[in-house]
């Protein structure tokens, strides 16, 4: 081969070399493939061996300077846009591949087995690609936009359109820009509960990091260390409950069988001595039986067994006769006689939920913080006595929390009786109560953000569906689009002035890779320096 087709080859493989890998990472390999020792049983490394297999690498692969000057002549900007887009492509469609090809495996009769070529997969792996490189594009011809207004030569355009100039001269312009017009490509994924799920999930996101942008500040300091995040948990809490009772088909499902799960003394299922041939209500029933009572203004409840003549049930409540007919005599409310039966007492039934949930929450809590110790070992490895101290508390916490929050959710539908007249408010006391029995999340304020933000995610998203399921607003074909693309502007924004107000540190790897640059740690007590001065010339 002459030295001519071989320069040719080498440039050829250095210049295909940059769409594939960046020149720090070409380096590494170079130095791996370098350091490579011959482990051959009874030969010892020899420099000769050594020097041979350095020659060849120098001679198959490009020098780390020729990848380099490739790299500077084709600008790395847009090669690192098309690194960035080949990964994201190749690494989100194969990761979608595994999952279904998992559920599959997991659920033979019901998934069905995916093919390798999706259309679907192909579209979500598309909006994903094109919102990353966009992104980095329109922050390279905003940030364009944002320095050449400010030149000598744009003078007369700043003096003749101020509104313009002061709109493109703003610290906010760049990311809050690049990021809603990036965030429209979403609209290439899929119309469906994944894509309105995304939407409403980078929303969430957004109104926190805003919170803790604002809060930041001197000025509003005082929410942060005044609140906390445990606030939010009693109003979702609240919401929880309303949409439980109300409209369970807009609850979170995970809530759902919390509550169901964990009520052993308001749920009573059918017995096993009790004759199969006759009808017994199930959870579900019981449940809207309670939604009925509140609608009723909490009927009395006389006793079959005392008053055998004055007995009768109304006709929406003749599924729940076969609980309530056997009804202590003492029990006066029709509610306390369908959760409650066998118990006269509110507050001993109480007591005994709490008792026997204690240990329910314990079994799983319990075995959440042991991995969660072992994840953290090497802290037990030198602290042993403090370690081991500070996670029973916080499980003797997080327990107590959680079973005094289902108990006197429950619970609290029997006091209201007593503490309220039946007509005031019949049906919003349940979001009172539930904001009550939020109220214990005061004992287990440590590490808030992963315990209340998801459950605040949660109520708002069952709000949310309530407000569409009532018709109370209009949903647009296409808003889960706008949420997204007003959301990713937004967090954008506060990643840019601000970085320091988003808590997760993977959420900021990921916004590190899309809009590849790191951080800038800024004070938000002192207003954010702009690009250039503010002051519009006259």
């Amino acid at each position: 081969m002459s030295s001519k087709s071989q320069e040719r080859r080498r440039e050829l493989v250095a210049y295909i070399t940059n769409y594939i890998l960046s020149p720090t990472e070409y380096q590494g390999i170079i130095r791996g493939a370098s350091n490579v020792s011959l482990k051959i049983p009874g030969i010892q490394k020899s420099e000769q061996i050594e020097n041979e297999l350095k020659t060849t690498i120098a001679r198959t692969l490009p020098s780390l300077e020729e990848v380099t000057y490739q790299s500077k002549n084709l600008s790395d900007f847009y090669m690192s846009i098309w690194r960035l887009s080949t990964r994201s492509y190749g690494g989100s469609y194969t990761m979608l591949s595994l999952i279904e090809y998992a559920l599959h495996l997991a659920n033979k009769k019901r998934a069905p087995k995916p093919r390798w070529l999706c259309w679907k997969r192909t579209r979500t792996s598309a909006s994903l690609t094109m919102i990353f490189a966009m992104y980095r594009l329109l922050y390279k011809f905003t940030m364009s936009l944002h320095t050449g207004i400010a030149s000598a030569e744009a003078r007369k355009f700043r003096r003749r359109h101020r509104r313009i100039a002061r709109t493109l001269r703003s610290p906010y312009f760049v990311p809050f820009t690049s990021g809603i017009l990036s965030g429209a490509f979403l609209c290439l994924h899929p119309a469906g509960k994944a894509r309105s799920y995304v939407a409403f999930y980078c929303a969430t996101l957004a109104v926190e990091y805003m919170f803790n942008y604002v809060t930041m500040n001197k000025g509003f300091a005082f929410l942060r260390q005044q609140a906390g995040v445990w606030i939010l948990f009693p109003f979702s809490m609240a919401q929880l409950l309303y949409t439980f009772t109300y409209d369970p088909d807009c609850c979170n499902n995970s809530f759902k069988n919390l509550m169901m799960k964990f009520a052993p003394n308001y749920i009573l299922l059918r017995p096993a001595n009790y004759p199969k041939e006759l009808s017994w209500p199930t959870p579900v029933e019981i449940m809207d039986s309670m939604k009925d009572i509140t609608l009723e203004r909490y009927p009395p409840f006389n006793s079959p067994i005392l008053y055998p003549d004055s007995y009768a049930l109304p006709s929406n409540f003749r599924s729940i006769d076969p609980i309530v007919s056997q009804a202590h005599p003492g029990i006066q409310h029709l509610s306390c006689a369908l959760i409650h039966p066998y118990e006269e007492s509110c507050f001993r039934n109480f007591a005994k939920t709490s008792l026997t949930q204690f240990g329910q929450f314990a079994k799983y809590i319990g075995g959440i913080y042991a991995l969660l110790s072992l994840v953290s070992y090497k802290k037990f490895k030198f602290n042993m006595k403090e370690e081991a101290a500070t996670t029973l508390k916080n499980f003797l916490r997080t327990n107590t929390f959680l079973t005094m929050t289902t108990a006197t959710a429950w619970a609290g539908l029997c006091a209201s009786q007593y503490l309220l007249p039946n007509k005031l408010i019949p049906q919003y006391r349940v979001k009172v109560i539930g904001f009550l029995a939020g109220l214990w999340a005061f004992i287990d304020k440590s590490n808030g953000r992963a315990k209340y933000i998801p459950v605040a995610r949660m109520a708002f998203e069952s709000y949310w569906k309530s407000l569409v399921k009532h018709k109370k607003i209009r949903t647009s074909a296409h808003g889960d689009i706008y949420v997204f693309a007003v959301s990713l502007a937004l967090i954008m924004t506060v990643y840019d002035k601000a970085p320091q107000a988003i808590e997760s540190d993977w959420i900021k790897k990921i916004i590190a890779t899309v809009s590849g640059r790191e951080p800038v740690e800024i004070p938000v007590s002192i207003p954010p320096t702009p690009f250039v001065e503010r002051k519009l010339e006259k």
